[in-house]
């Protein structure tokens, strides 16, 4: 398997720095970004939604491109993870599969993700919003992933309009999710 493109996770966020973010919303933060000047503020696509309003997200991005329901290198993703991290999928919107279910979110939480980030499809509703971690997608589709792989993991991507790169903070709440 060709790993090239799997580069090894950013640097985490101070705490102190992400103390000091806990106290401003998503939408703060675009606003904040918009006096700066910044294309699209930070603000991702409005479809991309979390799937429980009640959960709050913030951590250090860490990314992962992939395309067509490919879930071989978020697989991967997963498993590198560390707490405080939020796992940002490119996924190009992909409507006919799902990246995830249940069990990679719970495999998410366990190693404890801060929070998953999907641009695309997601299935298994119903167990997603009863684990503990926040989870953003566009949309439900039952269809298996595939795994064709490689994908590339924490490389500059864009996901849901706006580009990631592997250590920007990663912000979400009941109105969506803005990247700093």
């Amino acid at each position: 398997m060709n790993t090239e493109h799997y580069l090894p996770l950013p640097e985490l966020i101070p705490q102190d720095l992400l103390d000091r973010f806990r106290k401003l919303s998503p939408a703060q933060l675009c606003d904040g970004m918009a006096k700066l000047g910044i294309a699209r503020n930070g603000a991702m696509d409005a479809d991309l939604m979390p799937l429980d309003d009640r959960k709050i997200m913030l951590g250090t991005a860490y990314t992962v491109d992939t395309e067509d329901g490919d879930n071989f290198p978020i697989h991967v993703a997963v498993y590198q993870g560390q707490p405080g991290y939020v796992l940002v999928v490119a996924g190009k919107g992909y409507p006919g599969r799902a990246y995830i279910g249940d069990l990679m979110a719970g495999a998410a939480q366990a190693v404890g993700l801060a929070g998953l980030v999907i641009d695309g499809c997601v299935r298994d509703k119903l167990p997603l919003t009863e684990l503990d971690i926040p989870v953003y997608a566009k949309g439900f589709m039952q269809r298996s992933p595939g795994k064709q792989g490689p994908g590339k993991i924490n490389t500059t991507v864009t996901c849901a309009g706006v580009e990631v790169g592997a250590g920007d903070l990663v912000c979400g709440d009941y109105d969506g999710v803005t990247v700093v």
